[in-house]
């Protein structure tokens, strides 16, 4: 019992280190996508004390579309909102949809939203697209509002503080707006 014990607690462990690991980049043409997302509830169900009222900063899920082969993506904020993905390459992209899972205990209660106007950015091989600020606000029986706030110096600041010892922090980074079109 002691053994597998042990081997859950190894195996755990290695687990959240590959969670909060950010991939380096392993050649000069390899990119990284950043930006930090906050959604603001208001008016939402209450279930056992989960709900997505008021402001949350982690656990939203963006999904995103290559315009050029329809691949779909996902990213994932971690602290503080920021969000970061190495697996998108080079081209023009679309915000497909935002989620939000609030958990507690055993209950929970979600959200999402599908933008209705085509939200498009693009990256570039090489280096940090910072996408900036989106503010993410919706309210029950009402509508649902997206802000793109340039902030991308707050972008920044929030990606070299999680991970100071990055290599990406040795590569340029383009502000990238998101646009509508």
């Amino acid at each position: 019992m002691k053994v597998i014990s042990a081997i859950f607690v190894v195996c755990a462990f290695f687990i959240l280190i590959g969670c909060a690991t950010l991939p380096e980049p392993k050649s000069e043409n390899d990119n990284l996508v950043i930006g930090i997302i906050v959604h603001t509830g208001e008016g939402y169900a209450n279930y056992s004390g989960a709900t997505v009222n008021g402001t949350h900063f982690s656990g939203i899920e963006l999904v995103v579309k290559n315009t050029s082969t329809n691949e779909e993506y996902k990213m994932f904020t971690k602290k503080n909102g920021l969000f970061y993905s190495t697996e998108l390459p080079e081209g023009s992209y679309r915000l497909e949809q935002f989620y939000l899972k609030v958990t507690v205990g055993n209950a929970w209660a979600d959200m999402y939203s599908t933008p209705s106007n085509n939200l498009i950015f693009t990256v570039t091989a090489g280096g940090v697209t910072n996408l900036g600020m989106i503010n993410w606000d919706g309210k029950s029986r009402g509508s649902t509002n997206y802000d793109y706030g340039k902030l991308y110096d707050v972008v920044e600041d929030e990606f070299r503080t999680q991970y100071p010892k990055s290599e990406w922090l040795n590569r340029s980074f383009s502000n990238v707006r998101i646009q509508r079109s």
